[in-house]
């Protein structure tokens, strides 16, 4: 019990720059999801996108399509060439380009497989609208040909994702810089205080033998770690509270616990390495932030470069977003179907599993 309450007199002799990480957190959370949430319509059946079309069939299901697009988008026009279609959606000239091959005609009134070349804005909902609208457009023309009767209607309903889903993989992913930083810096100072010179030779005169008093301070980091979990768990909870909950939501949870573990053991390897408080204080920032930049968190995974990725994958964040982006867009839940799931948290494991080992051949190596 003591020992405990030497723990907790070091966790509040750190509050004030814990709770500054915690409240960075908050605030910046409640702000990125308020203005996620103002700015994302996921319902396009009345939004005008910008659509250019590149014709190379002479058909009439060709133009029956493009008539299609003019009265139900805002159809833009760009230069035809490789460079043309990437400039014009870099700069949002456009958000969707279709290339109408020559044979679309034939293809549809054959009733065969359609190949359509589409470029389109990276990330965007816009491209997944257009895709199931066209798919649905070419599936009435191989019924009723070229003319399809106004009658028939198009209707697109956005389906794949949906808005709690979308919500719930941005909130847990940005959890993981609050994660870093906070316990990073909370399990550095717990364990770093015990590690002080005058501090040691004060224990080993005490009746509490070493083995038991570093047992002590696993339990007290350990349970510090959860305390941070729930609380974060909490803070979501609330930001979603208006979203429901999902099966993809409590595997994001659990993932959010098995980072925290990892997070744990990074931790007590930089304590065991770094000895003052401002340098743990620069490390669990710098830390924190780098992981979550080429990890997927602060830019998502989508926009990062292949070589960034592959830097990226060096560090728990990456594996940790990568598993909540897979939950996102998962349909089922059972074992097989998030198998790339389970592995990216043992994964995450694995990475704790060597940063316990590092500390504890650092600490060994300093006490020789």
């Amino acid at each position: 019990m003591t020992i405990f309450k030497a723990c907790l007199k070091i966790l509040l002799k750190n509050k004030v720059l814990l709770c500054i990480y915690f409240g960075i957190f908050v605030l910046m959370s409640m702000s990125m999801l308020s203005n996620k949430a103002d700015n994302e319509e996921l319902s396009f059946e009345k939004k005008t996108v910008k659509v250019s079309v590149i014709n190379e069939d002479d058909s009439a299901y060709a133009d029956s399509l493009i008539k299609y697009l003019k009265d139900n988008s805002n159809i833009v026009e760009i230069v035809e060439s490789d460079e043309g279609i990437s400039d014009a959606l870099f700069y949002r000239y456009t958000e969707y380009v279709i290339k109408i091959p020559k044979g679309f005609g034939e293809a549809v009134s054959n009733n065969n497989r359609v190949s359509i070349d589409k470029y389109e804005v990276t990330g965007s909902y816009s491209g997944v609208f257009m895709d199931n609208m066209i798919n649905e457009y070419i599936a009435k023309m191989k019924i009723y040909g070229p003319d399809v009767p106004d009658k028939v209607e198009t209707t697109v309903n956005m389906k794949g994702r949906e808005k709690n889903e979308s919500n719930a993989v941005y909130a847990f992913n940005f959890t993981a810089y609050a994660i870093m930083a906070i316990i990073i810096f909370g399990v550095g100072a717990l364990i770093a205080a015990f590690n002080q010179r005058e501090i040691k030779m004060r224990n080993s005169i005490s009746p509490v033998s070493e083995v038991k008093l570093g047992i002590y301070q696993i339990l007290c980091s350990f349970l510090y770690t959860v305390v941070i979990w729930g609380l974060l768990v909490a803070v979501i909870a609330f930001a979603l509270r208006n979203e429901g909950t999902s099966t993809a939501t409590y595997y994001m949870i659990l993932n959010m616990f098995v980072f925290c573990v990892s997070s744990l053991a990074l931790g007590f390897f930089i304590s065991t390495i770094i000895k003052s408080v401002n340098g743990r204080t620069i490390a669990a920032n710098v830390i924190a932030l780098g992981f979550s930049f080429i990890g997927g968190v602060m830019v998502p995974l989508n926009v990062l470069s292949s070589e960034v990725k592959i830097i990226g994958s060096f560090t728990p964040a990456y594996w940790f977003v990568s598993a909540n982006e897979m939950l996102n867009e998962a349909l089922e839940f059972g074992f097989g179907d998030i198998a790339l799931v389970w592995r990216n948290m043992g994964i995450e494991l694995l990475f704790a599993a060597a940063f316990l080992a590092a500390g504890l051949a650092a600490k060994r190596h300093m006490a020789a």
